[in-house]
C-alpha cells in the first residue's frame, strides 16, 4: 500500500520566548510586512530560516494564537448616571441631525463686572456661572431654542432648565439648574456650587451648558443631550486683538459653539439665539436687571 505523504510542517508559537539580546527579532522583510499585516508579534514566531531567522512562509502559517498578546488593561465600573448619559449620547448621536454654530464673543466686560461683583465676597461668580445665565436669558428672547423633539411633536418649554456638564469619566454627571432665567447671577453661582457636590440621579433639563475652557481647549462641538434641542460649549478665554475707537487694542474673547438638533431648531433660529447670548454677555449689566 501507498505510503500517505507526511503533512507539512507548521511553524508554532513558542512559550513566550524570551527576545534576543538587543530586543529585535531576526526576521526577513517580507516577514515583517506579513506580521504587520496580520498583526503578529515576531517574538512569539519560531523561525525556520538559517540561524533561527523568521521567513514568510512562518508569519504566513503562523496560527491564531501567535498574535500579539493582550496589552496590560484593567476595567472599571461607571457610576449608574455616567452610564445613563453615555446611553442617552450614543442614542443622541445616532438618531438627531446635528449641527454646529460657532461665535466669538467679547468678555472683557464680563470680566471686569465680575470682578467688582466678587470684591469682598466670599463665595465668587465665574464667568461660566454668567454664561448660563445669559444662555437662559437668551432662550427667553429666542424661545424656539428651549424646545425638545418627541415622535414628531415639538414641544416647547416656558421655564429654562440648565444641564451642567461637570466631571470626567466614570465621574462625569450633569445636574441641573431649575428655573435659571427667573435666577440672579449669585443665585446661579450658589445653585451651580451645590449642584457640583449633588449626587442625586439625572434630571433632565431642557437645554445643556458644558464650560471645557480649563482644559485650554479653544472650542469644542459637543453631542446634544436628546429630547434636548441644544448643547452649548464654552471654549478658553484667549486675548485677541480687536479694533475699538480706531485702534488696535488686545481684547478677551471664548468662542461659543451651539450644536442643536436641526428638527427643532433650523440654522436662523440658532444664529439668533447665540447673537443674543453674545448681546447679553458683551452688555453684561443686562443680567443684573
Amino acid at each position: 500500500a501507498a505510503v500517505p505523504a507526511a503533512a507539512p510542517v507548521v511553524p508554532v508559537a513558542a512559550p513566550a520566548p524570551a527576545a534576543p539580546s538587543g530586543g529585535r527579532v531576526a526576521a526577513s522583510p517580507l516577514a515583517r510586512k506579513e506580521a504587520q499585516a496580520k498583526g503578529v508579534d515576531l517574538s512569539r514566531i519560531v523561525g525556520t530560516g538559517p540561524g533561527g531567522r523568521v521567513t514568510f512562509d512562518d508569519v504566513h502559517n503562523a496560527p491564531a494564537q501567535a498574535g500579539v498578546a493582550q496589552a496590560h488593561a484593567s476595567d472599571y465600573a461607571i457610576s449608574p448616571e455616567a452610564a445613563y448619559l453615555a446611553a442617552k449620547l450614543a442614542h443622541s448621536a445616532q438618531t438627531a441631525p446635528h449641527y454646529y454654530l460657532t461665535m466669538d464673543i467679547q468678555v472683557g466686560k464680563a470680566l471686569k463686572l465680575l470682578e467688582e461683583l466678587n470684591a469682598g465676597e466670599d463665595a465668587k461668580i465665574g464667568l461660566g456661572d454668567l454664561f448660563v445665565k445669559a444662555a437662559a436669558n437668551a432662550a427667553v428672547a429666542v424661545p424656539d431654542v428651549n424646545a425638545s423633539w418627541l415622535d414628531g411633536v415639538v414641544r416647547q418649554y416656558q421655564r429654562v432648565d440648565v444641564n451642567l456638564v461637570v466631571g470626567v469619566g466614570e465621574g462625569l454627571r450633569a445636574p441641573v439648574l431649575i428655573g435659571v432665567e427667573d435666577m440672579s447671577l449669585k443665585d446661579v453661582a450658589t445653585a451651580s456650587a451645590t449642584a457640583m457636590e449633588d449626587e442625586s440621579p439625572y434630571m433632565a433639563g431642557t437645554m445643556t451648558v458644558q464650560n471645557l475652557g480649563a482644559f485650554g481647549l479653544s472650542s469644542a462641538a459637543p453631542v446634544v443631550h436628546t429630547p434636548q434641542a441644544c448643547c452649548l460649549a464654552l471654549g478658553a478665554v484667549v486675548d485677541a486683538a480687536a479694533l475699538v475707537d480706531g485702534k488696535v487694542v488686545s481684547q478677551p474673547k471664548l468662542a461659543a459653539t451651539l450644536a442643536a438638533d436641526h428638527r427643532v431648531v433650523d440654522g436662523a433660529v440658532g444664529a439668533a439665539w447665540l447673537a443674543a447670548l453674545r448681546a447679553l454677555v458683551e452688555a453684561p449689566a443686562k443680567l443684573l436687571l
